[in-house]
């Protein structure tokens, strides 16, 4: 089912203007949006007559910044019992549904900007956060792994008493909720969209959905230095508003060169493979990938969801990994679809 917006299909695998075909490499189920039992699924469940013209939302999304309620006109900040720092903003209602928003790695939360007034505008009660290391929270302290990630995230959940969350983790931070569900339980949580990651980054016979180039050969050093450039997805040049939107997400060039602890992270999130943790999760969750993507073929949406019981998977075209940010109205439509289809309770 297609929206006539530039850029999205749910789900994966049906007919979509503009087509959606340039997934590298394509595997033979590449295409398919399943549950884990092989039925297809509708993310869009409500615009299931095909009519393209009556698929079209007519709420118009925001685009300015809602201002934070009074009492988070300043960051809020919180030290974990182990020192770390983390920091976020609170939009929407207080009694709106709680979405937690995690950025990818060193990614400030402000990289949410296209996000935040959507969701909040739709009466959800927003966090964007910033995990030790991102934004705010300043640089990244030594000795932080994925493991320190989730036990940051976990105290950040439970110092409100959050529940009935939907968190949802661009690039690290989709991988930062895996690693949480890996240590903690999921009663806090109603559902989980992750955008563009893969739960696997190392290439194997079994697993051809990770990093560009990244092979069991090369393991140790591939990441030594930082992240390598791939080749893959569209040029700089050549994207035009897309570039504009990320570097004003992310506050202008990042961070750079990478510190001791940032190369350490890195490392340990390219070596984790957190595929057991989807199929021991019954949660909702919905994977969402950018078609031109940098990093990996976006068939890991697909082949993600296939591994857990609840999956659901959408490739967002003229998109790379960023994808909120470089085609933030497909994806926040989509993602509210995904919010209020009565499938996810």
């Amino acid at each position: 089912m297609c929206w006539p917006l530039p850029s999205i299909c749910w789900p994966v695998g049906s007919m979509c203007w503009p087509p959606v075909g340039s997934c590298e490499p394509a595997t033979a189920n590449s295409g398919q949006h399943t549950t884990r039992n092989g039925q297809h699924t509708d993310v869009a469940s409500q615009h299931t007559d095909g009519n393209h013209q009556n698929a079209r939302p007519t709420t118009p999304i925001p685009t300015t910044l809602p201002r934070p309620r009074a009492d988070t006109a300043t960051v809020p900040r919180m030290i974990t019992s182990h020192g770390l720092t983390v920091d976020h903003t609170e939009h929407g209602p207080a009694q709106g549904r709680p979405l937690v928003l995690l950025a990818g790695f060193l990614a400030p939360a402000t990289s949410w900007r296209h996000q935040v007034p959507a969701l909040a505008a739709a009466g959800y009660r927003v966090f964007a956060v910033d995990l030790p290391g991102h934004g705010t929270a300043g640089p990244q302290p030594d000795g932080t792994g994925m493991d320190e990630r989730a036990d940051a995230l976990a105290e950040f959940l439970s110092a409100p008493g959050l529940r009935g969350v939907t968190l949802i983790g661009g690039s690290m931070g989709g991988n930062t909720i895996w690693a949480y569900l890996s240590r903690y339980s999921a009663d806090r949580l109603r559902s989980i969209v992750i955008v563009d990651q893969t739960p696997k980054m190392l290439n194997t016979p079994d697993w051809p959905h990770g990093y560009y180039g990244y092979e069991p050969g090369n393991a140790e050093t591939f990441f030594a230095n930082g992240i390598p450039r791939t080749g893959h997805g569209t040029p700089v040049w050549r994207r035009g508003k897309r570039l504009l939107r990320l570097l004003q997400a992310m506050g202008g060039a990042p961070r750079l060169p990478l510190t001791a602890a940032d190369r350490a992270l890195l490392q340990d999130h390219a070596r984790r493979d957190w595929r057991e943790t989807l199929r021991d999760n019954d949660i909702p969750a919905l994977f969402v990938a950018g078609e031109e993507s940098e990093l990996w073929p976006c068939t890991h949406a697909a082949a993600s969801a296939a591994l857990m019981p609840r999956g659901r998977a959408a490739i967002i075209a003229k998109a790379g990994h960023a994808t909120n940010v470089e085609q933030p109205e497909a994806f926040n439509r989509g993602v509210l679809s995904f919010l209020t289809d009565p499938g996810v309770p």
